[in-house]
């Protein structure tokens, strides 16, 4: 009788260091390791085991050759990918890293926290079918007519494109900023077909007000909202748009600065002094400090607006405009 015949070894074409979100406080809090039998890139979305769990993570490091001092043996494979959707990008992880680092937590805390909850119970075929739903690409154009700007406002948007980085915009409410923000959306979106922007509001219920406002200068399929008053089916649909590139303007509080905007050329903070820009639950962290960090990462423009600017915005040395 021949004993059988062992197993053969699974093949493996890379080796993958993957952020998943483990619980608060868990011995388990670094990246992870796992084998994959595919290759795969840094930024992939995939399904991996974890105990007698299956978890979303991403990759975040891929290896041609097991990192030394690793256990291949206890290593697991990776469960499956979601390859139908884009990377995230590397300036996308590096604000995860800084953040997680800066604020003193887990990179997979914060990077799984900043996606939403739908999203991790989708598989391959799932996610298609929810691709599938979402309207197609279409130019943003405005739809309504702009209003003549004052003198103050004009010259502000000059100064504006003129300054590159920060850029502090100053007035009293009610004195035109939203409408300077709105005319610099429409100049981006006009000079470049792919370019995304990031409106930013510090509270749910000036969301709606500035939603209609930009939705009636822009049209429904060019805008998308990210805030927690969203169901979990509307807040994975507006991820995906973003994510995809269809959505050109991102309107959002505080979790809006980690919306994964491929072609993001904008970011506007409106009431930039206000507290609720702090995260004062889970993984803490100041939404706006993360967007002036992030437009130095992307080197892109960010727009600070208020009637009261913070000492911090106020000291700095960036450009500024009073309207």
């Amino acid at each position: 009788m021949h004993s059988p015949s062992p197993e053969p070894e699974p093949s493996v074409a890379c080796w993958v260091d993957v952020a998943v979100q483990t619980p608060a406080h868990s011995p388990i809090a670094g990246l992870l390791s796992y084998r994959s039998a595919e290759p795969l890139q840094a930024g992939q979305l995939l399904r991996v085991p974890l105990g007698k769990q299956e978890l979303l993570g991403i990759v975040w490091a891929v290896h041609s050759q097991a990192p030394s001092q690793l256990d291949v043996e206890a290593v697991r494979n990776v469960a499956g990918v979601l390859k139908d959707l884009p990377p995230l990008s590397a300036s996308w992880r590096s604000l995860v890293q800084f953040s997680a680092r800066y604020y003193q937590r887990s990179i997979g805390e914060v990077a799984l926290a900043a996606l939403p909850p739908a999203l991790r119970d989708l598989d391959d075929t799932r996610l298609a079918r929810r691709l599938r739903k979402l309207p197609a690409a279409v130019p943003a154009h405005t739809v309504s007519p702009s209003p003549a700007l004052s003198l103050q406002q004009a010259q502000a948007l000059e100064q504006m494109a003129q300054a590159d980085g920060v850029f502090l915009l100053f007035g009293s409410t009610g004195s035109g900023k939203t409408e300077v923000y709105l005319r610099a959306v429409a100049d981006l979106l006009a000079r470049d077909p792919l370019a995304q922007a990031l409106l930013m509001v510090p509270e749910i219920n000036l969301t709606p007000q500035l939603e209609a406002r930009v939705r009636d200068r822009f049209g429904d399929a060019a805008v998308v909202s990210m805030h927690s008053g969203l169901t979990p089916a509307q807040r994975l649909r507006s991820w995906l748009m973003a994510h995809t590139g269809q959505a050109r303007i991102v309107l959002g509080t505080r979790m809006a600065v980690f919306a994964s905007l491929p072609h993001l050329r904008l970011i506007v903070v409106d009431e930039e002094h206000d507290p609720s820009y702090k995260q004062q639950e889970g993984a803490r962290y100041s939404a706006r400090d993360l967007a002036v960090y992030r437009g130095h990462l992307e080197s892109q423009r960010v727009v600070l607006g208020s009637a009261t600017p913070s000492l911090e915005s106020w000291h700095h040395k960036i450009g500024r405009a009073h309207v």
